[in-house]
């Protein structure tokens, strides 16, 4: 037995030795033939599946084969395949350098971050849209915001992101779309609010809007979809850029409503780029790649002071003391409040700084770090509400006007590696911090900690198959005035997602997360009194497939859970916002929703111009959702905002559902070798409604019972308050040689719902007469913006830009008004 044992040994080291020995190496490095770039992450393998790997950061491979001839396939999603045939000796080492095109029969565009993994458009499960750097540019938009307000079914209402009419209006707290930079989310820490200024417009890859339940992925805040700003990286040539735009604001066409005399309302912006690839050491081992960038921008707003005696209001309650319906205590009081207002209107000034770097270690394959950065400091005026609805619609009401003055930054250390079998391992953290030190004693700062450990496999052995995996941490520290205490919070997440294609047809994907929240609270105050901490837990799935029909035709479908967690600023937040008081909910519940969709893709190609057409369907219904109520919660004690017993709560109301329709068209390209296009368009229908419309949720400050159907100023068909039901946009640029035209157009159907306190004759005293103005202004809304430009030479352009050509008197958001007509001029410049 013992001879057995030796014999059987002997046998299979000899085996072992023999395999090694018939074995040779096939290396190399991948390159784009495009732009000399070489090309990560794309898979090398043998055409019978017997081996393979993934290119690593560098583009390098290397293929350990038994003696023989292959055919070895070199494939992504984004170049397609491309094969070479070769022959291994035993021992053998050879190096097979190759360089692949783009395959025309995808809609190039990758998407890095969608599910945590580079993915075409055509196989993610959700609907998405893109926007590309030309739209950001030649709209001369001066942040993200501008940008953003051209993506089909996107609304953004005083800087509030609602996708599909998933949210309505909340004081900037509590947002149901997450904002990511480079996949990671960027909102306040205490509100939810994202800070669209702070964001490096000049530095942006694309934009990629993902709408539907992404919870799973992406966390609570992610309900109604993700925006996620993707930044660049260093090409292998140096780039400088630098973009000016200044212009003035025309005067509106009701001409009692124009509050300045000689000099027009006006703004500057100027942003900067460089970027480059850095060898350190003579060694050539340290890879150094960096992008800073800048911007500056100068604003006097088209939103005026108060008038300085506050004539109208005056006038107003003296009318109603002479009819004996106030008293003359209230009057006086109320004439005390206004000698307190601010002289000065909405502005914005701010100066920020980013940097982006990367460093790779030739020697150490697929290792990756650095550290990313961004740093602001601003101030800036904004109006909550108008003076009223006459001469004063662009003029602040008295006490409505906020001034803030805000340093922000962020730092994003990072490390990530990836093996050649196929595993990728990253460490994604980011230090966010805000301070919003405003000028009525309502200064708040938050500092949140988040970092996320990433797992990703590709298994070359199952075709087609790729596991993502991730834990999550945030830990959020809130100081403020606003929450009568200060707060911290922890969300802790695990999730997982499994992506596998079938018959290279079909690809499926199944994933869940779970998250648990908890918020402790010290201080005093009725929010701190009522409870010291709270906590919550809920697990949610994903499942989603799309089926290549045709060469270009996909079919889709998704169906996805959510959980929300509210926001520190929308249970605690006690205070008064531009005259507004708005009161804490300390017992706030967690929103819970499921969303399924269907819809199909066509790929577009006309010679050079690629694009798609997208139709999809949708369906979102919600537990305990959240909306800010108002109401009057306490009785009125004189006659100005603050004292008229008016309140905003956060409140649950019960059920809602949101439901319909979206189709969507986006390409770029040439048709001939001096003419292409650009196109950019999009229709959302949709239908939100309240599932349980008497069912109460509060109580006044007389203890009537308060529902959607007394809360609301229009509640026929049940449609929730803040919400538009027909969104279309489109953008259309034409190019031909050097010389550039586009145009927008964006319309909105009419608002048909919203608080009915500002419909209540207890509230007319304050003369902003909001129903008024809704009455008189009770159509559709719809904005067209038109641009030109003209390259001059090889390094610059000349642009010449006119938003809101007709100079609309419009009003996205009840008592604000939007921008009238606007001239601008915009020079570019690239090195």
């Amino acid at each position: 037995m013992r001879h057995l044992k030796f014999i059987t040994l002997a046998a299979l080291l000899s085996t072992t030795t023999l395999s090694f020995a018939q074995k040779g190496t096939l290396k190399g490095v991948v390159i784009d033939g495009a732009n000399r770039e070489t090309v990560p992450f794309l898979s090398v393998y043998a055409s019978d599946k017997s081996v393979g790997v993934t290119t690593d950061y560098d583009g390098n491979y290397a293929l350990e084969l038994n003696a023989g001839s292959y055919e070895i396939i070199f494939s992504s999603m984004e170049f397609g395949k491309t094969s070479r045939k070769v022959t291994i000796q035993a021992g053998e080492t050879q190096t097979l350098n190759v360089t692949i095109e783009k395959t025309d029969t995808k809609l190039e565009t990758i998407l890095v971050k969608t599910d945590k993994y580079a993915k075409p458009i055509e196989e993610v499960v959700s609907s998405l849209d893109i926007i590309k750097p030309n739209i950001i540019e030649n709209k001369g938009a001066t942040d993200v915001k501008d940008a953003l307000e051209q993506a089909p079914g996107l609304t953004i209402v005083d800087n509030e992101p609602q996708l599909r009419a998933g949210s309505g209006y909340s004081f900037g707290a509590g947002s149901r779309v997450a904002i990511l930079v480079d996949d990671l989310p960027l909102l306040s820490g205490d509100a939810g609010r994202p800070s669209w200024g702070f964001i490096p417009i000049e530095n942006i890859e694309q934009i990629e809007i993902i709408k539907g339940a992404a919870s799973v992925l992406y966390g609570s805040a992610a309900l109604n979809g993700v925006i996620n700003i993707r930044t660049a990286y260093p090409r292998a040539e140096p780039k400088t850029k630098i973009n000016i735009i200044t212009g003035i604001y025309d005067a509106p066409n009701r001409d009692a409503a124009k509050w300045w005399e000689e000099n027009f309302p006006f703004y500057t912006n100027m942003n900067f780029l460089h970027s480059r690839k850095v060898k350190i050491d003579s060694t050539k081992n340290l890879i150094f790649s960096f992008v800073v960038g800048g911007n500056v921008q100068v604003e006097n707003g088209y939103i005026g002071p108060p008038p300085s005696d506050a004539e109208d209001q005056v006038k107003a309650w003296n009318t109603l003391l002479s009819q004996g319906k106030i008293t003359s205590a209230q009057y006086s009081d109320s004439l005390e409040t206004l000698s307190k207002e601010l002289k000065k209107g909405e502005f914005t000034n701010r100066a920020r700084v980013n940097f982006n770097t990367y460093f790779k270690l030739r020697k150490t394959k697929g290792l990756a770090f650095g550290l990313n950065g961004n740093m602001m400091y601003s101030r800036s005026a904004g109006s909550l509400i108008w003076l009223n609805n006459d001469d004063g619609l662009m003029r602040a009401y008295p006490g409505a006007l906020t001034t803030t003055l805000q340093p922000s930054f962020n730092f994003d250390p990072y490390v990530s590696y990836f093996d050649q079998k196929g595993n990728k391992y990253s460490l994604n953290t980011r230090v966010f911090y805000q301070d919003n030190k405003n000028d009525n004693n309502q200064q708040n700062n938050n500092t949140v900690f988040y970092g996320e450990f990433r797992y990703l496999r590709n298994f070359e052995q199952v075709k087609d198959f790729t596991i993502s995996a991730g834990i999550t941490g945030n830990h959020v520290i809130a100081k403020s005035e606003l929450y009568a205490g200060d707060y911290t919070q922890t969300m802790t997440g695990i999730y997982m997602q499994f992506d596998k294609k079938f018959w290279d047809k079909l690809t499926v994907i199944a994933g869940g997360r779970w998250e648990y929240f908890k918020v402790r609270v010290s201080g005093s105050g009725d929010a701190a009194d009522t409870i010291s901490n709270l906590t919550d837990n809920q697990p949610v799935g994903r499942f989603g497939l799309s089926y290549q029909a045709h060469k270009a035709t996909y079919i889709r479908a998704s169906f996805g859970q959510g959980f929300r967690f509210p926001t520190i600023a929308e249970r605690f937040i006690e205070t008064t916002v531009g005259g507004v008081p708005i009161d804490a909910n300390p017992n706030l519940k967690s929103e819970k929703s499921w969303n399924a969709e269907g819809g199909i893709k066509q790929g577009i190609k006309i010679n050079k111009f690629l694009g798609y057409f997208d139709i999809a369907g949708f369906v979102s219904q919600y537990n305990d959702y959240i909306e800010f109520i108002a109401a009057f919660y306490k009785p009125t004690t004189g006659l100005t905002l603050e004292t008229s017993g008016l309140a905003f709560k956060s409140q649950n109301t019960h059920r809602t559902r949101v439901s319909g329709v979206e189709v969507t068209m986006m390409g770029q390209g040439d048709f001939t070798d001096n003419f292409g296009i650009n196109v950019l368009a999009g229709y959302t229908w949709a239908k939100p409604v309240a599932l349980d419309p008497q069912e109460p949720f509060a109580v006044d400050f007389s203890g009537k019972q308060l529902n959607y159907i007394n809360t609301s100023s229009d509640s026929s068909g049940y449609i929730l308050k803040y919400r538009y039901q027909h969104i279309a946009k489109f953008d259309l640029e034409l190019n031909y040689k050097k010389l550039s035209a586009g145009a927008s157009f964006k319309y909105y159907s009419y608002m048909q719902n919203v608080d009915s306190i500002f419909y209540s004759p207890a509230i007319e005293f304050i003369n902003i007469r909001a129903r008024e103005y809704r009455e008189q202004n009770n159509g559709p809304e719809f904005v067209f913006d038109f641009r030109i430009s003209y390259e001059i030479g090889q390094h610059s352009k000349l642009a010449f830009i006119i938003n809101n050509a007709l100079n609309r008197e419009y009003a996205l958001r009840p008592l604000v008004m939007d921008a009238p007509r606007s001239y601008a001029i915009q020079y570019s410049l690239t090195l």
